[in-house]
């Protein structure tokens, strides 16, 4: 036997568990060093044996009772027990997940009460742990002290379990506490851990204890059940604020309550800090409050009590990300972010704030999310909770000239980009140059299905680019509001984003005017007017189109006074003023025609159909319509021909020809869906009702006003909503019309003078 082997046969001949446990090892460790190879299954069984609590190979194991009375003075550590709001389903699938296997990660971001979750478990499950319940703080998230080391740890855990780790050596401490957990149905939580390789070997050693562990990160590669801790809804945000300040002072003041709520994002540590601070200030109303936290800059000043501190705890997780492989450039990354305060980052807009390599940069990304700084939403999409996006941009203000720089890589990102996708829907002729140039283009588009889709999935940071830069009160800031509100049209009216669409600009209205410039703020204000018009607002559209028209005459610029023309119009024929409307679209067709504008010509000449179809003119409304379906043939312009196939649908139901009407819808809303017009779906769905009706085909009128009143809800169209619901109560009545008799038709908007 070698050297090592001796040693441990005379350590468990003298009953010393613990070293033997230790000898044991160094013995694996000298045969592999000398043949090259473990003696593994007789270590392992050797092993099995001490576990079991033999004295030595000759004796008879003496198995672990499992269900005895719990040992003489059995340790518990835990801290006092928790009341939790709002987390008994978490709770109850936590302790499903135990009862199949014996240990659990909860992780989640700072803040989200994830000690506090593994404390209230702790307390349910301490009755099934007799041989004691166990607490390490591993300290991975503590403000100004160092993580606990592996050693320190199996030495308190071993402390706590009687043993003494004095003049003992590193292995023979891990060994003693193998055997001593071994003895025992314990239950050990350890909280706050920093990374696997703090805990990894150490639950090795706990065997069969219950251990729940926590930590910030996901800390993936431990071969455990994992499970996610999130932030709390809205009526368990308003609960755990009452709880913490008091029911009484909540009586009367839901509105106020759900306000202070949203405000501390529903993250339990922001909620237990102003509850505090309400407690601690009778004198302080709720309203009070929330006005104290509403300003964005101030938030993280006031969610600080005592020792606890919303800031502090998320500066402790990029503190310790620092120190990691790639942490500084994934915090650099953070940074920019917070500098551009893009509500979604996606791996495209992160490129270009780093300038690295989409591996790299993918790689940063996925940093950030393991650390619990930032959360997936989709495949290479991530989102800030709402105070970290604070915190990040407190981070993004520090170096206020790689700001200016970020900033303006993201305008020349979205602007450049949002052209291309603006040309594959509908292209401009006319662009007015500036400074927002991307070199080379981060993304392009080889038809207008993949423009569209990039216009979805980055349309929250568009509207949040606009909205921002109309804030900035900067010349830049002014001029990218203006660029940005235009290239957003026709893509926001044609999707149903009328209220993004008034945000928009309203926004870029005040941008042209800082400017002084009246083309664009003519331009605002027709898009204005488009969003007002489609929210109920038809007045005051009509007033901001003649706004705009005074300023069109105002410069002389006839293309634009035309296209302005067409604008008001439409908005003319929604309120009934048809000869008026006829009149506008005369007037605009003529300017068409002298400059030759084709594209201009096939629209206007689609809305003057639709109003002399409203006037019972049905013969001259065919006439200009087949001209308009062979401009937009020729041009290729699918958007505007899934337009004017609608207005060639309404024509036919009002002359009694459904056949053909039907026809004609049909192919309207198969390129209405194929180009993603949401707009021009509706009207196809309202005006097939009709025919569906006056042919006595109740259930598919029926069915087709509910889709497009699902439609109408869904994109916040107030008139569209107005007018299926009325659809939908005639439809109950039998038709006072002949069976040949059609809808009275209407302005069919849908795209058809979108995009100037």
């Amino acid at each position: 036997m070698s050297p090592p082997g001796r040693a441990w046969s005379a350590l468990v001949s003298s009953g010393d568990r613990a070293e033997a446990m230790a000898a044991l090892t160094a013995a694996d460790a000298a045969l592999l060093g000398a043949v090259g190879r473990r003696a593994g299954k007789v270590l392992r069984e050797v092993e099995r044996e001490l576990l079991d609590g033999a004295s030595g190979p000759a004796r008879r194991p003496t198995p672990v009772v499992r269900d005895a009375s719990p040992p003489e003075g059995a340790p518990a550590t835990l801290p006092p027990p928790v009341v939790l709001v709002g987390r008994e389903h978490l709770l109850a699938r936590v302790e499903a997940e135990l009862g199949r296997a014996n240990m659990i990660v909860l992780h989640g971001p700072a803040g989200v009460g994830k000690s506090a979750l593994a404390g209230a478990l702790a307390t349910r499950l301490a009755p099934s742990c007799p041989g004691g319940q166990l607490y390490l703080d591993l300290c991975g998230s503590s403000p100004g002290l160092a993580p606990m080391t592996v050693e320190e740890a199996i030495g308190s855990l071993l402390r706590a379990l009687g043993g003494d780790r004095s003049g003992g050596t590193p292995g023979a401490e891990a060994a003693e506490l193998r055997v001593r957990a071994g003895e025992r149905r314990m239950l050990v939580v350890l909280d706050n851990v920093v990374d696997a390789g703090q805990v990894r070997r150490l639950l090795s050693l706990l065997g069969s204890a219950t251990v729940i562990v926590t930590s910030r990160t996901t800390l993936p590669t431990l071969d455990v059940t994992h499970l996610a801790v999130g932030t709390l809804g809205p009526e368990e945000s308003v609960t755990l604020l009452a709880r913490h300040a008091g029911p009484e002072r909540f009586t009367g003041s839901a509105r106020q309550a759900e306000a202070l709520a949203a405000l501390c994002g529903h993250l339990p540590l922001a909620l237990r800090i102003v509850g505090a601070r309400l407690a601690g200030h009778p004198e302080w109303t709720l309203a009070a409050m929330v006005a104290r936290l509403a300003d964005e800059q101030y938030r993280l000043d006031e969610l600080s009590c005592d020792d606890l501190a919303v800031r502090a705890s998320l500066a402790v997780t990029c503190d310790v990300l620092a120190e990691r492989p790639g942490g500084p450039e994934s915090l650099e990354l953070f940074d920019r972010w917070g500098m551009v305060c893009a509500p979604v980052l996606g791996l495209d807009l992160a490129r270009v704030l780093t300038g690295a390599t989409a591996r790299a940069t993918r790689a940063a990304l996925d940093r950030l999310a393991d650390a619990g700084l930032v959360e997936t939403c989709g495949m290479d999409r991530y989102r800030l909770h709402d105070l970290v996006r604070i915190f990040a941009t407190e981070r993004g203000r520090r170096d206020p000239a790689a700001r200016v720089a970020a900033v303006h890589a993201a305008r020349c990102y979205f602007l450049d980009t949002a052209r291309r996708a603006r040309d594959q829907i509908r292209p401009v002729s006319r662009r007015p140059s500036d400074g927002f140039v991307e070199t080379p283009a981060t993304v392009t588009f080889a038809h207008p299905q993949e423009a569209l889709r990039w216009l979805e999935t980055e349309r929250d940071n568009l509207v949040a680019a606009a909205r921002v830069a109309a804030q900035d009160g900067t010349p830049e800031g002014d001029l990218f509001a203006v660029r940005l509100c235009a290239e957003l049209y026709p893509f926001l009216p044609m999707r149903g984003y009328y209220r993004e669409l008034r945000e928009v600009a309203g926004g870029a209205l005040r941008s042209a005017r800082r400017l002084g410039s009246r083309p664009d703020e003519a331009t605002s204000l027709t898009y204005v007017a488009v969003a007002r018009s489609r929210l109920g607002e038809t007045d005051q559209a009509v007033d901001a189109l003649l706004v705009a028209l005074a300023l069109r005459e105002a410069d002389g610029d006839l293309h634009e006074v035309a296209v302005t023309l067409d604008h008001l119009g439409v908005l003319l024929a929604a309120a009934g003023r048809l000869d008026e409307a006829r009149t506008g679209f005369l007037r605009a067709l003529e300017m068409h025609r002298r400059g030759d504008d084709r594209r201009r010509v096939g629209l206007t000449l689609n809305n003057l159909a639709d109003v002399l179809l409203q006037l019972g003119q049905t013969g001259s409304a065919l006439v200009h319509l087949r001209e308009s379906l062979r401009l937009r043939r020729e041009l290729g312009d699918e958007l505007g021909l899934g337009v004017t196939m609608v207005t060639m649908g309404q024509v036919y139901a009002r002359r009694g020809q459904c056949r053909q009407a039907y026809g004609w819808l049909g192919r309207a809303l198969t390129v209405a869906r194929a180009t993603g017009n949401r707009e021009a779906e509706w009207r196809v769905l309202t005006v097939r009702a009709e025919v569906h009706r006056a042919t006595g085909q109740w259930r598919a009128a029926r069915e087709d006003l509910h889709r497009a009143l699902a439609l109408s809800e869904q994109i916040g169209d107030v008139n569209g909503t107005r007018e299926v619901r009325r659809a939908l109560v005639v439809l109950r009545q039998p038709p006072g019309v002949p069976r040949t008799a059609a809808p009275a038709g209407g302005p069919t908007t849908a795209g058809g003078v979108a995009g100037r």
